[in-house]
């Protein structure tokens, strides 16, 4: 390795890790510091996308601060590299081996870092059974943590693990919880007697009714009347007529939710970035 430090492979080490390309530069305390604050400003920039609720100001001024912090690392990473003597000494770290493995450690601390203040996890939506608050080609943020000291409230989209299988991962939305009397009458949902209004996302894509047959067996637009047990809960896809729900596979144990969306951080569509789950 060459003693004169490249100012170009240190602004390029400092893109793929804030403060690897000081540490390049032999500034190990430096780029100890950057890189703590590269945590604190993604946290930061969760925070806003996560907490301000001004789409899509929310998703932009999180950018432009991780794009700012970026730039003012990687110009000074650049500077400090041009400042560097020829005479410059290499020291122990001073190894691609070595930066490789920081870099490496550096991925794993941010991805148990960010954000600090809570359980937050991603995913992408596949499907359009939650169409229209989830799209095929939203990316959204669920908090892990909302259920640990409430339940789920009804409306809420949620976050579980679907029963039939006792893997695959779900989002739909909550209805109805332990004890209450669902019923799905003609395309009208009925809770304990009183129909529900549901939000304005959720849609029906054919006027078709199916009703039930001789054998009285539940059909998509009939359902019920059915009383949960304790410790369950009834979720529904927002495109009824497309959404493979509790009606057809029956209640989510408590124990199976494990989160509520919350945010969509990406789309397909820009026009979504940023927007509430709800």
């Amino acid at each position: 390795m060459s003693n004169k430090r490249q100012s170009w492979l240190a602004a390029l080490l400092s893109l793929f890790m804030p403060g690897l390309g000081h540490l390049y530069c032999g500034k190990a305390l430096k780029a100890v510091f950057l890189f703590i604050g590269a945590i604190v400003v993604f946290n930061i920039a969760m925070a806003i996308l996560i907490y301000v609720d001004l789409h899509p100001i929310n998703f932009i001024a999180g950018v432009i601060l991780i794009l700012l912090y970026y730039i003012i690392v990687i110009r000074n990473a650049h500077k400090t590299a041009l400042l560097s003597s020829g005479q410059f000494s290499p020291s122990w770290y001073n190894q691609s081996y070595v930066y490789l493995g920081l870099f490496l450690v550096g991925v794993f601390v941010m991805s148990y870092t960010i954000p600090v203040t809570g359980d937050y996890r991603a995913f992408k939506i596949p499907a359009a059974s939650m169409e229209d608050a989830l799209v095929p080609g939203d990316f959204i943020i669920a908090d892990y943590n909302a259920y640990a000291d409430t339940d789920p409230a009804p409306n809420d989209v949620i976050v579980f693990i679907w029963p039939g299988d006792n893997e695959t991962v779900r989002i739909d939305r909550c209805v109805a919880g332990p004890g209450d009397v669902v019923e799905y009458v003609d395309k009208v949902l009925m809770v304990n007697g009183t129909e529900v209004t549901l939000p304005l996302t959720a849609k029906h894509i054919y006027d078709e009714i199916i009703a039930r047959g001789e054998d009285m067996k539940n059909t998509r637009d009939n359902f019920g009347p059915y009383e949960l047990p304790e410790e369950s809960y009834f979720v529904l896809g927002d495109n009824l007529d497309n959404s493979y729900d509790s009606r057809f596979w029956g209640p989510v144990p408590r124990d199976m939710i494990v989160g509520k969306a919350v945010r969509i951080y990406w789309s397909s569509q820009l026009s979504r970035v940023g927007l509430v789950v709800k």
